[in-house]
């Protein structure tokens, strides 16, 4: 085959590419407006916790002993179909791992107003949240409780410490 054929199969190929592709760029499309009247409104959940930690705790901990966190906590729950617990978040106690594992954390709510808080199940420290009242506010007294079980042995934890300056309780969907 000379270069001239060669040239006008190309040149014949290139404008069938061209040709076929021009015509998807033409495609028709049209849009139309679903109206004025709907709108979605979020819902909110948040937690605040006013407390104070017991000072009548020990500095240097044994076994049995124990030290509390009694705070006042408000919660915001609104949401048509808003499912939240309430639980201490244990993660959020931090340094020495052998510590923290033998450390037992227990959770209980005292007056509730605006709602309820319903423990999940017996000693599970998990409270099904449920606002009473549009607004979705709760006021509840919840008390924190850590301690070193007297069942510890050995040199379990011995010379150790843990931070509770940071024990958080946790909210969240379910």
């Amino acid at each position: 085959m000379n270069s001239l054929t060669k040239a006008t199969i190309a040149t014949a190929a290139g404008v069938a590419l061209f040709l076929g592709g021009a015509g998807s760029l033409a495609l028709w499309n049209d849009s139309a407006s679903l109206g004025s009247s709907g709108s979605i409104t979020d819902g909110q959940l948040t937690i605040a916790a006013d407390g104070t930690w017991n000072t009548s705790g020990p500095a240097k901990w044994v076994p049995g002993d124990c030290v509390t966190y009694t705070a006042t906590v408000d919660i915001v729950a609104q949401g048509d179909n808003l499912h939240s617990q309430l639980s201490i978040n244990p993660a959020s106690i931090t340094d020495d791992a052998e510590l923290l594992s033998v450390v037992d954390i227990e959770m209980t709510v005292g007056d509730v107003t605006g709602g309820s808080l319903t423990e999940t199940g017996a000693g599970t420290d998990v409270y099904t949240v449920v606002a009473d009242n549009a607004a979705g506010t709760i006021t509840a007294d919840v008390t924190a409780t850590l301690s070193l079980p007297a069942t510890v042995s050995g040199l379990t934890a011995q010379g150790q410490s843990a931070s509770l300056g940071d024990l958080a309780l946790l909210r969240q969907q379910v």
